[in-house]
């Protein structure tokens, strides 16, 4: 909401405005006029990931669960594959899905539109010149990723510098209620790769963690979600098979709870159980609560446990 002299806003008039509440894209947390990052180290899948949410939100598909409502208009730029790498992996997208990309739905800029090297994003005279015109027709842009799409101006331009010319313009985009996603490495720490600055305007942040439980696949984690504190972490695995990448999804409790009951018909004894998975018999019970563990015979083994205990207090007190 801009004042007629961009000044400030009167609480009263805020409050009294009638403004449209933003439309969600893909399920509940990513929305109209918002601005996320995803990250993630090398090799983990994040382009598969961050190309298969330009397929969603530009048909209208779901993806891992979230809904898209509407097809939207989605510019991706690619700094770092080129035409032929980037046509491999978005047709193995397709090939694995019902529906077609509409010729006006998704545009594309690529290392190799600019014979070999895209300008540099964080450059305000780029950012006029070529960049705004092409956000200018899409709903949502999807940078991949800044390692590839911003360079030094000069010697003495640093990480902070190019960040803040880059966060001028994307909130220039947000002002126009287009949705940001940008995607960046993550460092050695698992953290978004660089200043804390980048995180501070972000409305979501997502992080794709690394994960020894499949072969190909990651786990999925928000890692600040405004007004949505309720996005479990995830499981996410692809497979590529005759051409054709699909996705499989599964809550990290819901794997956990797996985990608890298979432990407990062999243990016989939730502390022991609690003991086994590193987690804290609290945390235990609450999972059990919540998802409704039951297991055959686990009333006759807590019985058992208490008999066991009650007769020990009497033999302490004798």
């Amino acid at each position: 909401m801009i004042t007629p002299d961009g000044g400030t806003l009167n609480a009263t008039a805020l409050l009294d405005a009638e403004l449209g509440t933003p439309r969600p894209i893909l399920g509940a947390w990513l929305e109209e006029g918002a601005l996320g990052m995803i990250h993630a180290p090398r090799g983990v899948g994040k382009t598969f990931f961050s190309l298969s949410l330009a397929y969603a939100i530009s048909t209208g598909q779901p993806l891992l669960g979230w809904s898209a409502p509407e097809p939207r208009r989605v510019l991706y730029i690619d700094g770092e594959m080129g035409a032929y790498k980037l046509k491999k992996r978005l047709q193995q997208i397709c090939n694995g899905q019902p529906v077609a990309i509409a010729p006006d739905r998704m545009s594309i800029l690529s290392i190799s539109s600019f014979g070999g090297d895209l300008p540099n994003l964080s450059d305000p005279a780029a950012q006029l010149a070529i960049y705004g015109p092409a956000c200018a027709h899409a709903d949502v842009i999807i940078v991949d990723n800044e390692g590839c799409v911003c360079s030094q101006l000069d010697a003495r331009d640093d990480e902070v510098k190019r960040w803040g010319r880059l966060r001028s313009f994307y909130l220039s985009l947000k002002a126009q209620g287009k949705t940001i996603v940008h995607v960046h490495h993550s460092g050695k720490s698992g953290a978004q790769l660089g200043t804390s600055q980048r995180e501070q305007p972000m409305d979501w942040i997502v992080g794709l963690r690394p994960t020894t439980d499949v072969k190909s696949g990651f786990q999925l984690h928000f890692e600040k979600a405004r007004d949505y504190a309720s996005l479990d972490p995830m499981l996410v695995t692809f497979d590529i098979a005759e051409n054709a990448l699909t996705w499989q999804h599964r809550t990290l409790e819901t794997l956990l709870c797996r985990s608890i009951e298979d432990a407990y018909t062999k243990l016989k004894n939730w502390n022991n159980v609690a003991l086994a998975l590193g987690i804290p018999i609290a945390d235990l019970h609450r999972l059990r609560l919540k998802h409704n563990i039951i297991i055959k015979g686990e009333e006759n083994e807590e019985k058992g446990d208490a008999t066991r205990a009650h007769k020990e207090r009497e033999r302490c007190f004798r």
